[in-house]
């Protein structure tokens, strides 16, 4: 089971998720891919039409063109959207 983080309202989470799973070791060949964070944010108000959450994916790093900034970015992206629900 993914881990989740319980928010406030009685929202809950997953810890995202990055795709390709190698971002953080893989080489340049990596860079071809689109990368997409993605995870289930899940709120009591919405589960008769998202019952197991609604699924959040994120692309905003995909323009980075070097395997360093894309990391950079990617490891950003997580950080924010996590800050975003739990503040």
């Amino acid at each position: 089971m993914k881990k989740k983080y319980n928010l406030i309202n009685g929202c809950s989470s997953t810890f995202p998720a990055v795709t390709p799973k190698s971002w953080k070791t893989g080489n340049k060949i990596l860079l071809q891919r689109d990368w997409i964070i993605h995870f289930y944010f899940k709120d009591p108000n919405f589960l008769r039409k998202y019952p197991s959450g609604k699924q959040v994916r994120i692309k905003g790093m995909n323009e980075f063109k070097t395997l360093g900034e894309r990391c950079e970015a990617t490891q950003f992206l997580i950080d924010g959207s996590m800050l975003k629900f739990i503040v």
